[in-house]
């Protein structure tokens, strides 16, 4: 007799069998399973994905209209005391159209807000079923009123629907009904604000917010990262079951082909499927869709997407022979040569007037041209520049880094620019630039002072000229921008301190001109601002002028009080013995001034006392006044670094000092200082990058640099320091700079493993 099989054992319930029921739709399985996997283990975690099951399976029974009784019963028999799901079940009931039942249930709770909930679901429900059964008598009114209006926007008519609901107020459980009304003509007017700023006031349990999550998913950044993937997923598919239609799949089909790695072939054969009913039913979105292809081509295209582009859309009236088109795929694929020659094609075709253009407007987009062959141009002499310092040690390499300078020049393209639109300051600063770099200072000021006559408060251009007339030596001059250019924005500090110091400089050229007392009615006048910004050169230079007045008294007072500044030690006495030789005053004072300064040199500085010595010095050189001994006090200046090293400061403070050296491509002592401190604070991330910076500036090995940059990597890391982390982008590109000129190899032969 054969032997009975044994029936299988059932599967032990997991979460997992719960949720892959719940992924079948298979809800009474889910129920089941969900049920006996509480039973087995009542954790808290399975109590909540019991009820999140029967939540789910009841929800889906009342949206197909059918009965949960079965549910509600299971659902009775779990934690039946849980005001919280005392008050879902009661949902249940006001969903499925029995609200006296529902609000019997949650009486005992005595809490109005869960009466309101249930007359919202009850609301919902008489929405959606268009009947009044079981909804209280005094509703009725504000239901028909969302019927009507949603009738009215059904028909396009969205000004009797916003009529129609005017009268549901804020108590009423058919608010969302009104919020979600107006938030529809907003989203259909294509006033996406007004939709976003309706539809973020729904409440998320009711239906309101279920039907226009699939539209607002569109419009709602922010809503649309909110949701979860698969959340995510169903409302895109929902949003184009709404808007489905020929015209409409056409586009998406367009949309799908439109990507940066695809050819356009595909995109254009669907567009001329589509293209006949978007002239039909919406002919004003038809340059919008050229417009698409037309930069698809600038950023992806190839040769025969001209044709098809022509062929589907005629010639686009900005850009008819397709100049424009040609200039911008050519810098996109970095022939600039190619673009210049197109650049200036499209602009011939702007000045000859082309029909729909105002002359203004023309005018301007000519400017535009002229400043992009500009920056063309500009790209493309730097770009050779950089190639062949790149390729200096490579003969047979070297002649690829020589490049033809493009036609017309920057400056000439420049020139054109600003003389078209004398109104745009862009171009203008840009001429003045190229001027300066051309050694064109009288052609540069007449640019600058050009466009101050125009716009008198461009603090560019006001920051630009004084510092050209700085350069020149007209402290005077300069002295009168800087105070026009600090006028303008007052609380800028940095113009203030320019302003200051350009007066100090042109109260000492005065000094030096014999002019004394114009040079101390130039002090007195601007006091506040001197004493607030540059004290110990206000008070160095009026000690100079004391002694040239013959009150020496004076002299010694303002002598201190200029010492007496923190910081400002060495600076004021080097000041003083350096302006009392400029000053020709009388041979035993300038040799008092010296030996001060001597005196002063001897006692060990602060990192702060050398930054403000080697400004004081560099001051001097920058405003064109040189002296007998200029040199000998600029290497004092720089010596002074190595013997600051022991003082007691703070890390910061050396931290400065080291800025300063690297914006002087002091490489030697700058290395000193960094490997000093590095010493001394091994925290600190700067000292070390400024090692690796003067190693790589000294040619030093590239492992070697690379190594520092590591360490000083890894020591921002560990700081929590925002000076630290500010740090982290330079390290960064040195690194860059250090691999370029491999990169560089290989972009120009090729990749050597291939």
């Amino acid at each position: 007799m054969a032997r009975k099989r044994a029936a299988p054992t059932p599967a032990a319930p997991t979460p997992a069998r719960v949720e892959a029921a719940l992924r079948a739709a298979d809800l009474p399985g889910a129920v089941r399973a969900a049920r006996d996997l509480h039973e087995s283990a009542p954790t808290a975690d399975n109590l909540a994905l019991r009820k999140r099951v029967l939540r789910e399976a009841a929800d889906a029974l009342i949206d197909a209209g059918r009965s949960f009784n079965v549910v509600l019963t299971e659902a009775d028999a779990v934690t039946p005391d849980d005001p919280a799901w005392l008050s879902e079940r009661a949902a249940w009931l006001a969903k499925a159209g029995k609200l006296a039942d529902a609000l019997a249930r949650v009486e005992p709770l005595a809490d109005p807000a869960a009466r309101t909930k249930l007359l919202g679901h009850a609301a919902d429900r008489a929405v959606r079923t268009k009947s009044l059964d079981g909804l209280p008598v005094e509703f009725h009114p504000a239901a028909a009123a969302v019927q009507a209006a949603l009738s009215h926007h059904a028909a396009g008519d969205d000004e009797a629907a916003r009529e129609s609901i005017q009268g549901v107020g804020l108590q009423s459980p058919f608010l969302d009904w009104k919020l979600f009304v107006r938030g529809l003509a907003g989203y259909a007017a294509g006033d996406d604000g007004r939709a976003r700023e309706n539809w973020q006031r729904l409440d998320p349990a009711r239906l309101a917010t279920r039907l226009a999550a699939p539209l607002r998913a569109v419009i709602d950044p922010e809503y649309k990262v909110a949701q979860v993937s698969d959340a995510a997923a169903m409302l895109a598919k929902r949003y184009e079951l709404l808007t489905a239609g020929p015209v409409l799949d056409g586009l998406r089909a367009v949309r799908q082909e439109l990507g940066r790695d695809k050819p356009l072939v595909a995109a254009f054969r669907y567009a001329g499927v589509v293209l006949p009913d978007l002239k039909r039913s919406a002919s004003h979105l038809v340059p919008r869709l050229a417009n698409c292809f037309y930069h698809a081509i600038v950023h992806h295209g190839e040769p025969g997407d001209l044709p098809r582009y022509r062929s589907l859309f005629g010639e686009p009236p900005d850009d008819p022979k397709f100049h424009r088109l040609e200039a911008l795929v050519c810098e996109q694929t970095g022939d600039l040569p190619a673009a210049h020659k197109h650049w200036q094609d499209y602009e011939r075709w702007l000045a000859a007037g082309p029909a729909g253009w105002p002359p203004a407007t023309a005018e301007r987009a000519r400017a535009i041209v002229w400043a992009r062959m500009a920056e063309n141009a500009a790209r493309h002499a730097a770009r050779g520049g950089v190639t062949a310092r790149a390729l200096a040690g490579f003969p047979q390499a070297r002649r690829l880094g020589k490049a033809a300078p493009l036609a017309p020049p920057p400056a000439d393209c420049l020139a054109r620019a600003a003389a078209l639109a004398p109104d745009w300051a862009e171009p203008a600063l840009q001429l003045f630039a190229a001027y300066r770099g051309q050694n064109r200072a009288a052609d540069a000021e007449r640019i600058a002072r050009g466009l101050l006559a125009r716009t008198p408060d461009d603090l560019a251009a006001l920051t630009a000229l004084a510092d050209l007339l700085g350069d020149e030596g007209r402290a005077g001059d300069a002295a009168d921008v800087w105070l026009r250019a600090s006028a303008v924005n007052p609380l800028d500090r940095g113009l203030r301190f320019r302003a200051a110091s350009a007066l100090l400089n042109a109260a000492r050229a005065r000094l030096v001109a014999g002019e004394v007392a114009d040079a101390e009615t130039l002090l007195t006048r601007h006091r506040p601002l001197l004493a607030g910004e540059a004290a110990g050169h206000l008070f160095a230079l009026a000690s100079v002028l004391a002694l040239k007045s013959g009150v020496a008294e004076n002299a010694e007072e303002l002598r201190a009080s200029a010492v007496a500044v923190p910081g400002q030690r060495l600076a004021c006495v080097y000041r003083i013995a350096v302006d009392s030789q400029l000053a020709k005053l009388k041979p035993a004072q300038k040799t008092a001034a010296t030996k001060r300064f001597k005196d002063a040199l001897a006692v060990p500085p602060t990192p702060l006392e050398v930054n403000q010595f080697l400004a004081a010095a560099d001051a001097y050189r920058l405003a064109k006044v040189a002296y007998r001994g200029q040199k000998a006090h600029e290497k004092l200046a720089l010596d002074a670094v190595e013997v600051c090293l022991p003082a007691d400061s703070p890390a910061v403070d050396f931290e400065r000092l080291g800025e300063v050296l690297l914006g002087k491509h002091e490489w030697r002592h700058l290395l000193k200082l960094a490997t000093g401190c590095a010493r001394r604070f091994p925290a600190e991330p700067f000292f070390v990058y400024a090692k690796a910076v003067a190693l790589y500036e000294r040619r030093e090995r590239a492992f070697y640099v690379e190594a520092r940059l590591e360490k000083a990597k890894e020591l921002v890391r560990k700081s929590a320091d925002a000076r630290h982390k500010a740090l982290l982008p330079r390290i960064e590109e040195l690194m860059k700079q250090l691999d370029a000129p491999f990169d560089l190899l290989g972009n120009l032969f090729g990749d050597f493993n291939a």
